[in-house]
């Protein structure tokens, strides 16, 4: 029989090892490395996500009706989310729903808007999720509250305006 260079195993032998291996896989150590890869990309996603809308925010054309108010904001940024790939696609959505922080908080966000047996999706629940992470990540970015940078545009174009 031939064997394995060096081991003084046979190639068979040296296979039913490699199986004999893979009944402890993965390890729990393994499960905790892939958990901690599935979010890393997930929020490497978000923050490139918000750093773009950030870049609109401070470039943005203040005659432009998304760059008026607040809540103009939030739907042209809920409607672009709710088109994304990682939301629309079920194995991509049960992902965000498995490494977002705010799981927890966009079920019960469900459950409070209709009734105690929601009718939910994943895709719903990630569209939640990924809004609120995106959001939250803009306002670390703007160093305050969408509706505060607003408010702000609204109080520097009158303070212009007033100038002229």
């Amino acid at each position: 029989m031939a064997t394995g260079l060096g081991t003084g195993k046979s190639v068979r032998e040296k296979y039913y090892d490699s199986l004999q291996s893979l009944k402890n896989w993965p390890s729990e150590a393994d499960e905790d490395y892939a958990e901690r890869v599935l979010r890393a990309r997930y929020y490497r996603g978000v923050r490139s996500r918000a750093e773009s809308y950030v870049t609109e925010l401070r470039a943005g054309d203040q005659e432009d009706p998304v760059y008026r108010d607040a809540g103009s904001f939030h739907e042209r940024l809920r409607q672009n989310l709710d088109s994304d790939h990682d939301v629309i696609y079920t194995h991509e959505a049960r992902r965000i729903c498995y490494v977002s922080d705010y799981t927890a908080e966009a079920v019960e966000y469900f459950r409070e808007e209709y009734g105690s047996e929601p009718i939910h999706t994943p895709e719903a629940i990630a569209l939640v999720c990924l809004e609120h992470d995106v959001i939250e990540c803009i306002e670390e970015e703007l160093g305050m509250p969408i509706h505060e940078w607003f408010m702000k545009l609204v109080t520097l174009k009158n303070v212009r305006s007033k100038a002229k």
